[in-house]
């Protein structure tokens, strides 16, 4: 990257997650929060991916529209910070990036038989691309 397009710092990427965590666990799509922040939705889209960064009185005012406190943005931010270093994006956040992420957390927990659940991770991971840089423990 040039002197003018340097990446987005660790901070940004992860209050841009938390930010599209929540906007998307309460079904609200980008333009409906970029009207409650003055914002288009391309600029909300930017917040989120740490495009753009977010000012503080923007961040305040997501936090009202989206009913958190500001310090929600922020939450786990040191122990991905200890855990990540430099790559601070949690699993969890990226799965809930993803389209049926969410719709997938809110459903898996239903599952009552432990059984099932661990013969559908079982199918999740046997389906999964395998990743050389990280190993998930087997339950």
């Amino acid at each position: 990257m040039d002197a003018d397009h340097k990446a987005p710092e660790p901070v940004d990427l992860h209050v841009g997650a938390m930010l599209r965590k929540r906007r998307r666990s309460l079904g609200m799509s980008q333009d409906v929060l970029a009207t409650a922040l003055g914002v288009t939705a391309q600029q909300v889209q930017k917040y989120e991916t740490a495009g753009s960064r977010i000012s503080a009185s923007k961040l305040f005012e997501a936090a009202q529209a989206l009913s958190v406190r500001v310090s929600y943005f922020f939450e786990d931010l040191s122990a991905e910070a200890e855990l990540g270093g430099a790559d601070m994006r949690s699993e969890v956040a990226v799965f809930l990036e993803c389209p049926e992420g969410l719709e997938m957390a809110s459903v898996f927990p239903r599952i009552e038989d432990p059984n099932v659940r661990k013969q559908f991770l079982g199918l999740a991971r046997a389906m999964a691309t395998p990743r050389p840089e990280t190993r998930v423990p087997e339950v």
